[in-house]
């Protein structure tokens, strides 16, 4: 009788522990939100031991799988709720991100998908569907920000410029207008993006109290010579809403 009793009660907590396992669904979603310095909640659920991974798309619009912006492991299953990632955003452009997920299979703690899925295989439904969710991060628009150090003559000077550029430091006219007539010191970026700091020497013939613009113009035609003139059409000034870009110190 003792034998029977213990071998209904087994019965009944593996009846009891069967009925409380709870199915994980996998799901992803990005919520709408204001996306700000790139960073991005997500709301998931994966089944399996994983990644959540960040890819860029393509031109065709199509996710480039080439390409982690971002990824995050998970050492279990389970459901997650604003997880954070974070996106470079891009000078002057909006950039569209494909949130997808992955399996760490085989488990090694490496993202290392497969074109035929025999590693690291993407989490699809129950018909086959890639899980995944689109959404937009804001491009940053161009600027300028401008320091100067109070005991040498070195101006530090941050940029965010849309394409190839260029840097130019200028005077002010007696009028207390950027002067064009006359470059004091200038610098190319090769490409678009947001650049560290630079520093610029200021020449000794500039005066304390004076004040000296710093404006961006593009390479334009791409020809490493900057030929900006005010009646021509080369190199033209970088704009924002139609006006220029200019940031302006009081010599120290």
């Amino acid at each position: 009788m003792t034998k029977l009793v213990s071998i209904i009660l087994v019965v009944a907590c593996l009846f009891i522990l069967s009925a409380c396992q709870v199915t994980i669904t996998p799901m992803l979603e990005v919520p709408d939100q204001s996306i700000e310095d790139g960073e991005v909640s997500i709301n998931l659920a994966i089944d399996k031991v994983g990644w959540l991974v960040l890819h860029p798309v393509t031109a065709g619009g199509e996710p480039d799988t080439s390409v982690a912006l971002d990824k995050t492991y998970f050492t279990a299953a389970g459901e997650y709720n604003n997880i954070k990632a974070t996106v470079p955003p891009l000078v002057g452009e909006d950039r569209t991100v494909i949130a997808r997920l992955y399996y760490d299979d085989p488990i090694d703690r490496q993202f290392e998908p497969s074109d035929d899925n025999t590693s690291d295989p993407a989490v699809t439904t129950g018909d086959g569907a890639i899980i995944e969710d689109t959404f937009t991060v804001p491009g940053v628009l161009p600027y300028i920000e401008m320091t100067q150090s109070l005991t040498t003559g070195i101006v530090s000077i941050t940029i965010a410029i849309d394409a190839t550029g260029w840097l130019v430091l200028r005077p002010t006219t007696t009028e207390g207008e950027v002067d064009t007539s006359i470059v004091l010191a200038k610098a190319r970026f090769p490409v678009s993006g947001e650049y560290p700091p630079v520093e610029v020497e200021l020449p000794v013939s500039i005066a304390i109290g004076s004040t000296i613009y710093a404006l961006l113009y593009y390479d334009d035609p791409a020809d490493r010579d900057f030929t900006y003139t005010v009646d021509g059409d080369e190199d033209l000034p970088v704009q924002v809403d139609g006006e220029d870009i200019v940031e302006s110190l009081v010599v120290n």
